[in-house]
């Protein structure tokens, strides 16, 4: 993995925090190689072709008006990302919605900072961030889907699907 945190500093933004976020970035990642090549077969690729996207992503934040703030968020994102999808944090029972009747959404929330979630319908799962929110229930953003909580019921923006689920007893593991 290209060493992101060099990246940081060969372009003009040094900084001790951004290097501890990219070391703690790099053992992550390896910790999702090892699970991705005990996956299945293809997911060690896919994983390799995300974060080189991954990286560079990391030049827009060069252009912003605070480079410093958007490589640290883009930085703890990515781990809690890799976290969530790969099962390296702990995480809370999964808890099913059905969604308008028909469709399921498999949540499962992850202990991270960010709080995320992997959200499972139709064999898509997208990786999603809890966000600070005014007011009650707790919303998710990411991916091109918005997950807003409150109590048993959830509205959710599935890729411009809108959907009004709630929740259901998860069936046991078979």
């Amino acid at each position: 993995m290209q060493q992101t945190g060099q990246y940081h500093r060969n372009h003009g933004v040094p900084d001790d925090g951004l290097t501890r976020l990219d070391n703690r970035l790099e053992k992550v990642f390896a910790q999702a190689q090892q699970a991705a090549e005990e996956n299945r077969p293809g997911a060690l690729g896919k994983l390799l072709a995300e974060q080189r996207h991954w990286t560079r992503n990391l030049r827009d934040c060069l252009h912003n008006d605070d480079p410093h703030l958007c490589l640290g968020d883009t930085y703890i994102l990515r781990i809690s990302e890799l976290q969530a999808h790969w099962g390296l944090a702990s995480a809370l029972t999964p808890l099913r919605y059905v969604c308008n009747g028909k469709r399921t959404i498999l949540a499962t929330f992850y202990r991270t900072r960010p709080a995320t979630a992997k959200l499972t319908s139709g064999g898509n799962t997208v990786i999603v961030h809890q966000e600070p929110v005014s007011g009650s229930g707790a919303r998710y953003r990411g991916q091109n889907v918005e997950f807003w909580i409150k109590g048993k019921e959830a509205s959710v923006s599935w890729k411009g699907e809108p959907l009004e689920c709630i929740s259901q007893p998860t069936p046991p593991a078979p």
